[in-house]
């Protein structure tokens, strides 16, 4: 008679069981969508964070009609480099044939003085061409450092070139003052 009777609670059981591995399972593949949804929106964030920065200047200059804003100065303790980030932006209607960054140096809070030619228009060129009218774009600018961990760069000097609809200066220089360095 118990044998019977643990055959039919099994018998019983056996489907409800079932049913509750089928339920494991769909909550595990939610889970997993869950989980894909949060990276993407976690990667969202992250780009909406980078945008806030640019929208932010440490520093902001114009010369015939480009506007230069300085949105980021962060130095590598390790590899002894400092990485400026910049955004230009043609305030002019016409559209400008191209902008070329040539060099650059910068002055630190103690006085100590670093030059460098890898001043570029975008991330890896120092050429962009065809510069439309109010659309920022972003540069960069590479220095190989010996002195670290200062607070501040008190100058900053970008010296470009550039053509608009006429013909105009080959180079022009533009200075920053008092940009903040993080460090990492």
């Amino acid at each position: 008679m118990k044998k019977i009777t643990t055959i039919i609670a099994f018998a019983i059981a056996l489907p409800l069981l079932a049913q509750k591995k089928d339920e494991c399972e769909e909550l595990n593949k939610r889970v997993e969508l869950q989980k894909l949804e949060i990276a993407e929106l976690t990667k969202q964030n992250q780009y909406y964070k980078e945008i806030l920065e640019l929208i932010k200047p440490l520093a902001t200059t114009t010369a015939n009609n480009m506007e230069f804003s300085i949105v980021k100065a962060v130095g590598n303790s390790k590899d002894k480099t400092l990485i400026v980030e910049y955004l230009y932006k043609n305030i002019s209607p016409d559209i400008r044939k191209y902008f070329q960054a040539r060099d650059s140096y910068f002055v630190d809070a103690r006085g100590n003085q670093s030059e460098t030619y890898e001043a570029f228009a975008n991330n890896i060129k120092n050429r962009v061409e065809n510069i439309q009218p109010n659309i920022p774009m972003k540069g960069i600018i590479k220095f190989k450092i010996e002195e670290l961990n200062f607070p501040m760069i008190k100058l900053l000097n970008l010296r470009f070139a550039y053509i608009g609809k006429e013909l105009s200066k080959v180079d022009e220089k533009i200075t920053f003052q008092n940009i903040p360095v993080i460090w990492k």
